[in-house]
């Protein structure tokens, strides 16, 4: 089940083919009744910027779903020889193009190779080029490699480089830098405007959206969510406080389509970003332990969605999944210009003495240093254990150079390996570093 401008599209997987649509109007009469000759995931439909068109991902084919003339027709399918086929719609990669991932097996038996191949589409269904700024890395979330976010006016392209530091059946860690970056650039060209250190760009059921005004993007930070401004200049905008970064059934905040980046949707709240507080419904306000609005907690259920306006959401039942886990590794966002550095550095902050560098990721582990705030401290790339088995079911194989509590206990202490300028090297506690 999708929700979509004004419209749901309700997916009826029969576990065969063919799959049976519905789409139903605001009032939730059926529109029109649609039927597609191969088995169609309810995960894979993306909506066009003007909210006028689904495209709807299958195993073997890729559909279009227009909302206007209620009828679905065939955006792409494979070669009829192609063998071993799988084939889904980014979900990552919103704006005016249609990203189309296509896996297949080629050549003779004794010569056969997996090909994975992009496929690009406007939302009239034609074929265009693939678009100038393709991204630096996938989500973690994601599947296809290459994911973007292209802004509503298709100006600017935003991706994520770096991963979580674990994650669990969603994907798989990224292990080259444990601290993501969200990296804007000109659409056209595909030159990095800025980037923001410590931003996450998805949870389970959310990834980082545009405002409808295409003047900023909405991600996740170390204690909440704020609004990366490109127009008039860059800037981080914090909005939005609280929030995990792990649960199943989270969805983080949406932009609405109106309301000129004013409301934001969390789960079926809705929050008033230029008053700092909430709308609906009224009793779900919160405050922490300082007097400051927080997000409500989810509680678990189903996700909402935006109807036509800020002036309403809907909830919308679904299939979920339970056990998914996503953490990120974060530190207050810094905006970075280029060139960018490929060092990945710290200051020492927020001590009340000193920091100790020890030997050992535990507070047992032997004291080799003390630094006082304001010390420079570069992150060192560890190699494995030998024998260390990687994947993300194993939290202790996330990243050698760092130090997770193997219960996975939230409030447990995170130690990052680092050497000092006196070439000292040990653990230092994250919660006392920020960007360099």
């Amino acid at each position: 089940m999708h929700a979509g401008p004004g419209h749901l599209l309700f997916v009826e997987p029969t576990g065969d083919w063919p799959s049976q649509m519905t789409l139903a109007n605001g009032e939730m009469e059926e529109v029109a009744r649609l039927t597609a000759d191969r088995e169609v995931s309810e995960h894979t439909v993306v909506v066009s910027p003007d909210r006028q068109t689904f495209a709807v991902g299958s195993r073997t084919t890729a559909y279009l779903v227009s909302i206007e003339s209620s009828r679905i027709s065939v955006l792409f399918e494979p070669d009829p020889d192609a063998r071993n086929v799988r084939m889904w719609i980014d979900t990552k990669w919103k704006g005016p193009t249609v990203h189309v991932v296509f896996s297949h097996v080629v050549g003779t038996k004794e010569e056969a190779r997996q090909h994975v191949s992009d496929h690009f589409f406007n939302w009239e269904g034609e074929p265009v080029l693939r678009p100038a700024c393709p991204s630096g890395g996938a989500p973690s979330t994601g599947w296809a490699v290459g994911s973007a976010w292209t802004s509503p006016d298709g100006r600017y392209v935003a991706w994520l480089d770096g991963g979580p530091a674990f994650t669990k059946y969603v994907g798989f860690a990224r292990l080259d830098d444990p601290w993501p970056s969200l990296v804007i650039a000109d659409a056209a060209t595909c030159v990095p405007l800025f980037r923001v250190r410590s931003a996450r760009t998805g949870e389970l059921w959310w990834n980082a959206e545009w405002l409808a005004t295409s003047e900023g993007i909405v991600v996740g930070t170390h204690d909440g969510y704020v609004i990366v401004r490109i127009r008039p200049e860059p800037e981080i905008v914090p909005f939005l406080r609280g929030g995990g970064t792990w649960g199943a059934w989270q969805t983080g905040p949406q932009p609405a389509p109106t309301g000129d980046g004013r409301y934001f949707g969390y789960d079926c709240n809705v929050y008033d970003a230029f008053e700092g507080r909430w709308v609906l419904p009224s009793d779900a306000i919160e405050d922490d332990d300082h007097g400051r609005g927080r997000v409500p907690e989810s509680g678990g259920g189903s996700p909402c969605w935006w109807g036509d306006s800020h002036r309403e959401r809907w909830s919308v039942a679904g299939e979920g999944w339970g056990e998914g886990w996503v953490e990120w590794l974060l530190l207050p966002p810094k905006i970075e210009f280029p060139p960018f550095s490929e060092e990945i550095a710290f200051r020492v902050a927020r001590t009340s003495d000193c920091l100790h560098l020890r030997s050992e990721p535990d507070t047992d582990g032997e004291i080799l240093d003390c630094l006082r705030d304001g010390a420079r401290v570069v992150f060192v790339q560890r190699e494995y254990p030998e024998g260390t088995v990687k994947s993300s079911y194993y939290p202790a194989s996330v990243h050698p150079s760092i130090g997770l509590d193997e219960r996975r206990v939230r409030s447990a202490p995170v130690w990052v390996y680092v050497r000092t300028e006196d070439g000292v090297e040990g653990w230092v506690s994250h919660d006392y570093l920020e960007h360099d």
